[in-house]
């Protein structure tokens, strides 16, 4: 999968939303920034906590950790929508209400 596709235009659109036009290239730096950041971090959370969780070596040792592994980035996606339906979406709609 190309890096392009793993990141989420919505999630870019919300980090750059409040910036002034005379900053709006640095607040971009800085989104793009915490997308490489998040990818590290959150792989390494990922393969830290499956490997873990689960125990064996082998087929079933991997099949294991893959499922863990699974189910965490399930859950990580998930809180994340949660932050932005709840916290993030509704700031931006309220700005582009008043900016109109």
């Amino acid at each position: 999968m190309p890096v392009k596709a793993s990141r989420s235009p919505l999630l870019s659109s919300f980090g750059i939303a409040g910036a002034n036009s005379a900053y709006a290239g640095a607040a971009s730096g800085l989104v793009n920034t915490a997308h490489q950041l998040r990818s590290s971090l959150g792989l390494a959370v990922l393969v830290a906590v499956s490997t873990a969780l689960t125990s064996g070596t082998g087929v079933a040792g991997a099949v294991g950790r893959t499922h863990s592994a699974l189910t965490l980035a399930s859950l990580f996606i998930a809180a994340a929508f949660i932050l932005c339906a709840s916290v993030i979406a509704p700031t931006v709609g309220r700005q582009r209400r008043t900016v109109r």
